[in-house]
């Protein structure tokens, strides 16, 4: 995208939704907006979308298992970002290896919120939004650990779709 990610935001956010969200974590210091927006997170995918929610945000059990198995270090890449939470996870798990944050999602509300998630979090990283399985944003990163929850009751592609895939 040539946006940036304010800009991307802004076209799909009504302004009074931003005004009331803006006045309502204006009080609120950088760790206190940062845990409202992981509950938030958290309770609307999980509430809303269950059980595809898991999909878009998994458990915190969940991603504290995939980041202790994984142990991100280098470049971290999650191709079913959701929300970009085991991103945040990743990058915040006290391992300061982590240089890099790659992600993609396939539906652009998901990959927005991702891309929301990581900025609230002071983080930077490459989201990008379209079909992990036959997209390859990054055929030319060599991703040093790659992390991923999951995907919950989700029909995957054919093994012939993806046989030769880098």
């Amino acid at each position: 995208y040539s946006m940036s990610r304010a800009e991307l935001l802004r076209d799909d956010l009504p302004a009074e939704a931003v005004a009331r969200a803006v006045e309502a974590f204006s009080p609120l210091d950088r760790s206190m907006v940062r845990r409202a927006v992981d509950w938030l997170l958290e309770y609307e995918v999980t509430s809303k979308f269950s059980p595809m929610g898991l999909n878009m945000y998994p458990p915190s059990s969940l991603r504290k298992l995939i980041i202790a198995l994984a142990q991100p270090r280098g470049y971290v890449y999650d191709a079913t970002s959701g929300t970009g939470q085991l991103l945040v996870d990743a990058a915040l798990a006290g391992n300061p290896a982590v240089s890099g944050l790659l992600g993609s999602e396939e539906s652009y509300s998901l990959s927005l919120m991702a891309m929301l998630n990581l900025e609230i979090h002071e983080l930077s990283a490459n989201i990008c939004w379209g079909n992990h399985f036959e997209d390859h944003y990054f055929a030319e990163e060599r991703a040093d650990c790659v992390v991923a929850a999951p995907l919950w009751n989700t029909k995957l592609p054919a093994g012939d779709l993806m046989s030769g895939d880098p």
